[in-house]
């Protein structure tokens, strides 16, 4: 029994993030990802945004995008006190949650990419990630996720520049995490419509090579991955069971895993179950009776693999 590095066995995965709230983020660039069905995190600036810039974080939430916290007011936390920080984050937070119900709001990226140890310590007690900036891709195991690099494209940058570094990321089976500003607007490093349209492109023609989802959705996955514990349950000829288990809050925490396991000798196809739900399931027949890949949420009880004739 084995668990993937990243769901559904890709090679890489990859968030694409937005910093700051510039208008460009939700008028033009979430139609582009919208179209390809594609989901990002808009890291926003509660103090900085407007009501219409709210009904399209809503409009984005309901779709599936992550609303996050980029602070209240976007100051740079290390300069100021522990209570300042906690306030920063701690309002900015709760703010999101109240305006943008139908999520929560999990992950923080620090403004300027600029965090200490009691940065980090005060995000601890109120989200699950947080992102950085730096030019360097995350292990799949990251040593702390509250240190998470994100890197972006420069105003003039080429675009195959950044496709050069999903290359990279995929050479490597890392996490990739980019960061945007600006698009088609005077926010920081803006790009062009045309220029992220190419990139999207890019993305999409690598197909099930990379996992594309927002950044708490792989900063979950990677802290179930890592504290998953796997007991198999009892075995019929035509059925498999075991129970994943990782520990973490359920409140939090509740990402599927994508696990596999030796199918019995006979087997030619197989479906999976936890609880009431069917979960995903593939079979890969094999001459010594192949291989089953499938997903379970950890501490939702037993999933049961069951032989299909």
């Amino acid at each position: 029994m084995s668990v993937a590095v990243w769901s559904r066995f890709r090679s890489t995965a990859l968030s694409i993030t937005f910093d700051d709230n510039s208008p460009g983020q939700f008028n033009t660039a979430l139609p582009l990802l919208d179209k390809r069905g594609l989901k990002a995190t808009f890291f926003v600036v509660p103090e900085w945004m407007k009501p219409d810039q709210w009904d399209r974080a809503r409009f984005a939430a309901s779709n599936g995008h992550e609303i996050g916290s980029h602070t209240l007011s976007h100051l740079v936390l290390a300069r100021e006190t522990a209570d300042k920080q906690d306030e920063q984050m701690r309002l900015s937070r709760r703010i999101i949650d109240s305006l943008v119900p139908s999520q929560r709001c999990l992950t923080l990226a620090y403004p300027y990419g600029v965090h200490d140890s009691v940065t980090r310590a005060v995000a601890r007690r109120y989200y699950l990630a947080a992102r950085e900036a730096a030019t360097w891709d995350n292990p799949s195991a990251p040593p702390d996720r509250f240190a998470i690099s994100g890197r972006g494209p420069s105003r003039d940058m080429e675009v195959g520049v950044v496709d050069s570094w999903i290359a990279s990321a995929t050479g490597k089976g890392a996490w990739m995490v980019e960061v945007f500003h600006g698009i088609e607007d005077e926010g920081s490093d803006p790009i062009s419509a045309a220029w992220f349209e190419r990139h999207l492109d890019h993305l999409m023609a690598q197909g099930s090579r990379i996992w594309i989802a927002p950044f708490a959705t792989v900063a979950e996955y990677a802290a179930e991955r890592q504290a998953a514990r796997i007991t198999p349950g009892a075995a019929t000829d035509s059925t498999l069971a075991f129970t994943v288990k990782d520990g973490l809050p359920d409140s939090l925490y509740g990402q599927p895993l994508s696990l596999s396991c030796p199918a019995p000798r006979g087997w030619r196809n197989a479906r999976a179950k936890q609880g009431n739900l069917h979960k995903w399931c593939e079979f890969e027949p094999g001459p010594e009776g192949g291989l089953i890949r499938f997903e379970a949420v950890p501490d939702r009880g037993a999933v049961v693999i069951s032989r299909r004739k």
